[in-house]
């Protein structure tokens, strides 16, 4: 039982980081959704909008950069590495601010006689991408002030015990983006039952909505491997668990599958909203995207972790529990 105390207090802090990662994940998959619905104007009228489109995009989808940049700083092996990234995540954002401020003012001048506020993209259009960019820019000059004055920080020899290694943070890069969009879809479409509206091909519908969510799942699984003790009980759990979410692809998609061959015209007829940017360029990205995504996650993951499962029995299991402890 000691030993068990002792394993729990030392991942105290960084459960607790997970804890916090997925609310912020939770908040981070809605503005990125907006963020990228916003950018439409741009596609459906050939860039003609972009002096207050791009400014509006960039706004809302600056949190994912930042919750990108914070994964960084929490998981990163020391603390000079973590203030490095406050450094370029304050950069970053000093960059993001001043374009969207330049931007939206030309806006107001030159396009909207002087406007703040017009219920055109947002409802407090153009006064939300001041504020928020004047947040950020603060934000900005706080990491950079941060990073330059508490030069202790990283003097000091504190270390992660379990950090991601590079080859996580690219692999986070390419993942984010699409999870967090995709699950911000599957938020707003409980929007429409919240309203009380029920679409007649409900269910064939579902099933799109369960396959935005399967990225958001995969990686919530992830981060909890990632804090296992890896004894060989948690790695058979965590393959069951996995087995589990490959079944559930497999349903899914076979169902969403089913949907196309009863009513092809699913898309057209109940789903223009959800799948917009492909209707907009006449291709279904958003369906190829999240197969490929669902099953590439899926099958790599039961791949690696099979392959280290068996690497793991007897000695070389103990020895490797022994290190990571």
């Amino acid at each position: 039982m000691g030993k068990i105390k002792s394993i729990s207090s030392k991942n105290k802090l960084y459960l607790a980081a997970v804890l916090v990662m997925s609310v912020s994940f939770f908040i981070v998959s809605l503005t990125t959704f907006y963020g990228v619905r916003l950018a439409l104007p741009m596609v459906t009228y050939y860039g003609r909008t972009s002096l207050y489109a791009l400014p509006t995009t960039l706004t809302y989808l600056t949190p994912l950069i930042i919750f990108y940049c914070s994964f960084l700083i929490v998981f990163s092996a020391n603390n000079k590495k973590r203030l490095k990234t406050m450094k370029i995540l304050g950069l970053i954002l000093c960059f993001i601010a001043i374009f969207d401020l330049v931007a939206i003012s030309l806006s107001i001048v030159f396009v909207f006689d002087g406007k703040i506020i017009i219920d055109m993209m947002t409802p407090m259009f153009s006064l939300d991408v001041i504020i928020i960019n004047s947040l950020y820019l603060l934000l900005a000059i706080a990491f950079l002030l941060y990073q330059k004055l508490d030069r202790k920080f990283v003097l000091t020899k504190e270390t992660l015990v379990k950090p991601f290694n590079k080859t996580e943070f690219v692999l986070l890069c390419f993942y984010l983006p699409f999870a967090t969009y995709f699950f911000g879809e599957c938020l707003y479409g409980l929007t429409f039952i919240n309203d009380g509206y029920i679409d007649q091909n409900i269910g064939l519908i579902i099933p799109h909505y369960l396959s935005f969510a399967l990225p958001a799942l995969f990686g919530f699984l992830y981060m909890i491997f990632k804090f296992l003790n890896k004894n060989k009980s948690q790695m058979k759990f965590y393959l069951i668990s996995l087995i589990v979410c490959f079944v559930l692809t497999i349903t899914i998609h076979s169902w969403l599958i089913i949907g196309y061959i009863f009513n092809p015209y699913i898309v057209a007829n109940s789903l223009q909203w959800e799948y917009e940017i492909g209707l907009a360029i006449k291709m279904p990205i958003g369906i190829i995207i999240t197969f490929v995504l669902n099953f590439t996650i899926c099958i790599s993951s039961l791949l690696i972790l099979i392959f280290k499962y068996h690497i793991f029995q007897g000695k070389n299991h103990e020895q490797k529990q022994e290190t990571l402890q």
